[in-house]
């Protein structure tokens, strides 16, 4: 991979996660797992085409060795070889065959290989389709075309890289056919099983190459919806609001529906302030008036109307409005926030205290018994002097008895010196 590839890989990167981690770190860690391992099969697939070459080649180089020999057993009048020439090293056709072995454990490895990054890339997906915010999924979402690409490109490589043989495949058993040995008869008869083992590469190759476009495909339709969606937000949220500004005034025209036709029927019990006016003003038009102040008691009546009429507007605009969404401003949420961590502060002052307090008492504790370890400390070295004093005593015991012993000893000797001594006189004199 690229890079930018593994720069973006670095970026995402996190530490093992505790047992207590969220699921959103969990999601995360799963998802830079699954684009590692993605990068990882990607590699092993092109190792597997460049090891596919090379078998190829080496396939090439065996059968080239092996053609002269089966074209000289297959026309034994043509000219015999001059003597000056060298022998021609021939190749046996079980080497042919293990080989031929070798290139359909690489391909089915290489099969195990791109199921298992399709795998990977599936999940891939399923990560970016389910990302929160607008920009992760756009990044998880270019990720995954990114290693969808990669794995495109080194499939086609596999794919041409196990072309040749499986071209060679079909025209092995003409040159097979030339040989006379029995091993050579068994891989003319063993190449049938290799050309429909081919053919079942190419199938299932294909069928990737199928699924590749389907996922292609539908990572397209996910980034044209994820930019659709993009430049349709404003205008969404534009419509949203206008149709709850909608929906609030025909809330408001239906009650000042409900409250008309309440009013008609009787229904109120206790009538606002605007209607006891709205009633004394009708009321007072209604009793006789003098021809002079009529002019300015209709005056009178018409004003309290209004006043009563602008109050029952505020009235059932109140009503109305307590009945729709508030929006609770930045400020109180931010103030619930700080009150939430200052009692969360607090708890944890309040627990600090206490193992404070624990470890105070403790040290009282340890106060408190600190004479009787003094005592124990005192008493033990009273009795390691009494044991050292008592050490010097066997001591000083043991080297008396010793210098006893050697006395005795030399007395013992002194004591048959003389007695050898007298009777060697008394011998030697008489």
């Amino acid at each position: 991979m690229s890079f930018a590839f593994n720069a973006s890989l670095a970026s995402q990167a996190t530490p093992l996660l505790p047992l207590h981690a969220s699921p959103a770190a969990t999601a995360d860690a799963a998802y830079v797992e699954d684009c590692r391992a993605a990068q990882d099969l990607v590699q092993q697939l092109r190792r597997f085409a460049s090891s596919v070459r090379r078998l190829k080649a080496q396939i090439e180089a065996t059968e080239a060795a092996n053609l002269p020999t089966a074209l000289s057993a297959a026309t034994p009048t043509g000219p015999s070889p001059s003597p000056s020439a060298g022998p021609v090293p021939a190749v046996s056709p079980l080497e042919v065959l293990r080989q031929r072995a070798e290139l359909r454990e690489q391909l089915e490895s290489a099969r195990g290989a791109a199921e298992e990054a399709q795998q990977r890339l599936a999940s891939i997906s399923m990560h970016a389709s389910a990302a929160t915010s607008p920009a992760e999924k756009q990044q998880r979402t270019f990720m995954c075309s990114r290693l969808l690409h990669s794995l495109h490109l080194a499939m086609k490589s596999l794919k041409e890289a196990a072309e040749g043989p499986e071209a060679r495949s079909e025209s092995s058993p003409s040159v097979q056919s030339a040989v006379a040995t029995p091993a050579a008869a068994a891989a003319s008869a063993a190449s049938p099983a290799f050309a429909s083992q081919d053919s079942k590469d190419r199938t299932e190759a294909a069928q990737r190459e199928d699924l590749l476009e389907l996922l292609a495909a539908r990572q397209r339709r996910a980034q044209a919806a994820l930019a659709s969606e993009t430049r349709s937000a404003p205008r969404r949220a534009q419509q949203r609001h206008a149709a709850a500004a909608q929906r609030a005034k025909h809330y408001g025209l239906e009650s000042h529906k409900g409250a008309a036709v309440a009013a008609a029927a009787g229904v109120i019990g206790t009538p606002t302030p605007g209607h006891e006016e709205e009633r004394a003003g009708k009321e007072e038009g209604e009793a006789p008036l003098d021809p002079v102040a009529g002019v300015g008691v209709v005056e009178m009546a018409a004003e309290r109307r209004s006043q009563g009429d602008a109050r029952q507007r505020e009235a059932l605009v109140a009503a109305s409005r307590s009945n729709v969404p508030v929006e609770i401003p930045e400020g109180c949420v931010e103030r619930a926030i700080r009150e939430e961590q200052r009692d969360s502060l607090a708890k944890i002052h309040r627990e600090i205290q206490g193992i404070q307090s624990l470890y105070e008492q403790l040290a009282m504790y340890i106060d408190i018994q600190q004479p009787g370890i003094d005592g124990a400390a005192s008493l033990l070295y009273a009795t390691l002097e009494t044991s050292d004093q008592a050490a010097r005593e066997l001591t000083q015991a043991r080297q008396l008895k010793h210098a006893n012993a050697r006395r005795k000893c030399l007395l013992w000797v002194l004591v048959v010196s003389l007695v050898a001594i007298i009777l060697w006189l008394l011998l030697f004199f008489q």
